[in-house]
């Protein structure tokens, strides 16, 4: 596989140009990752691979994002990232400096996207990356799904709620019959109340739930008053 750490440091900047070889093997790079469907509008692409020990400092499942492309013969930029770091990164804009080689990290990312589009094609790529850990995954996931995938979290979750409190929540079915029929200054504060003491904000200086009011310093960057004596809101 190579290292990554050199491939960082020799082709991480885009201040290089690429021998023969190596921009023909760019090219099929670009159009091999094309294949590969996008991540929402952007010209991102991402694909998970397995790494053996033998080819990394420990077997480990790696994320490589694709960026960029081939947009015409003068305008070509394009973006390698192996776990957040810049393993490629070539514009043809801002070449300079020495020719370099860079087959041996292009033969290995064409081979290992080779290797993804297979498994795609054959209807394997989600059960090869089930076993991607979930600590390094993004996105969204059901509580219950959550839940079914650590047990322990449901069980530290409602640890904190009596079975009186449970009963409640699932009676209601998430919804509830009390509503604030007039807002008041009070009734504002305790309900901002609640959210600080929940995200365990302290109270600056200040008595009750009126310690957790702006600051003059806060106050003046969002008010101003201007000549007439008006207070006008500066967000």
């Amino acid at each position: 596989m190579g290292n990554i750490n050199s491939w960082k440091e020799d082709f991480g900047e885009s201040k290089y140009r690429l021998d023969e070889p190596s921009y023909n093997r760019m090219l099929e790079l670009i159009s091999l990752t094309n294949k590969i469907a996008r991540t929402g509008k952007s010209s991102i692409k991402s694909i998970w691979i397995h790494v053996p020990s033998d080819d990394y400092e420990e077997s480990a499942w790696i994320n490589i994002v694709f960026r960029g492309d081939y947009y015409a013969e003068n305008d070509i930029w394009y973006n390698v990232q192996i776990d957040g770091a810049d393993v490629f990164n070539y514009d043809n804009k801002r070449i300079e400096g020495e020719i370099v080689d860079a087959t041996e990290m292009l033969d290995w990312l064409i081979d290992t996207v080779k290797m993804v589009l297979s498994l795609v094609e054959k209807g394997e790529y989600e059960a090869y990356t089930s076993e991607v850990p979930y600590y390094k995954r993004n996105g969204v996931i059901s509580r219950k799904d959550y839940y079914a995938i650590i047990p322990e979290a449901r069980e530290k979750y409602a640890s904190s709620l009596d079975k009186s409190e449970i009963e409640d929540l699932l009676n209601s079915k998430g919804t509830t019959d009390f509503y604030e029929e007039k807002m008041t200054a009070r009734r504002f504060y305790e309900a901002c109340a609640v959210v600080y003491k929940a995200l365990g904000i302290e109270k600056t200086e200040g008595t009750r739930i009126h310690g957790w009011e702006d600051g003059e310093e806060e106050k003046s960057q969002i008010w101003r008053i201007d000549s007439k004596g008006m207070v006008l809101c500066c967000c």
